[in-house]
């Protein structure tokens, strides 16, 4: 197996909008992860699952192609690559991002010199309503930008059935599971200023072309201007 400190799978779509801002972030952000660092976007919709240059293909439906299923399918997803990561990698760390966040890997693995690999779980914590079961809120780390210790990405799969049951979304359900199965202490990562949200505020309201032209600008500003002094 190939050894990286940190995986970083991009949430991706087939699709010309997520297309066309992974171009963006090829050449942006995503050239500084260096040798320590493997990012590549994850996406459903084949027949088997694979790695094609840094697209994971996997044999499941993709989230955006059927709605009346998308909570499901997007924990299957998310599921399925975290399987693929335990059995072809050995790492430390697995930071999902969204095709939408900026991640600064400088930050990133100057933090990581500082914590411990065994159950670690952070990112920007939220908590909503749980319609469920008993519990009446769930804490969960936002889905554009979460990070776990490769014991929990394990432990996820070797659970995964726990997790689909949820019937939660994918970043709810890990949440939902992390709080069932372990007493852990939620790290604020957000606050590292470690990544970037350049998601439209009004993205409901723009149609594809505007959405990749405003996520692309985003990119190529931060990566030009190095965010700047860091």
């Amino acid at each position: 197996m190939k050894r990286f400190k940190v995986l970083n799978p991009i949430l991706h779509c087939n699709s010309f909008k997520y297309n066309e801002i992974a171009n963006v972030s090829r050449r942006t952000w995503m050239i500084n992860s260096g040798n320590e660092i493997l990012s590549f976007f994850y996406q459903g919709g084949s027949e088997s699952n694979y790695m094609d240059n840094d697209i994971l293909n996997l044999k499941c439906e993709d989230s955006w192609s059927n709605p009346s299923e998308a909570i499901k399918i997007s924990t299957i997803k998310m599921l399925l690559m975290f399987e693929y990561c335990i059995n072809n990698f050995d790492f430390d760390f697995l930071i999902r991002s969204s095709n939408s966040t900026f991640i600064h890997f400088d930050v990133l693995l100057k933090k990581l010199n500082n914590i411990d690999n065994i159950e670690f779980y952070g990112g920007q914590i939220n908590e909503v309503k749980n319609n469920f079961s008993n519990d009446k809120k769930v804490a969960y780390a936002l889905g554009q930008c979460f990070m776990l210790s490769n014991d929990l990405v394990k432990s996820c799969v070797e659970n995964k059935e726990f997790l689909i049951n949820s019937n939660m979304i994918d970043d709810i359900a890990l949440g939902y599971y992390l709080h069932k199965h372990f007493n852990l202490k939620f790290q604020r990562i957000n606050r590292w200023g470690l990544w970037v949200r350049c998601k439209p505020p009004n993205f409901s309201k723009l149609s594809q072309s505007d959405w990749v032209a405003y996520t692309s600008n985003r990119f190529k500003k931060l990566y030009k201007n190095g965010h700047i002094n860091r």
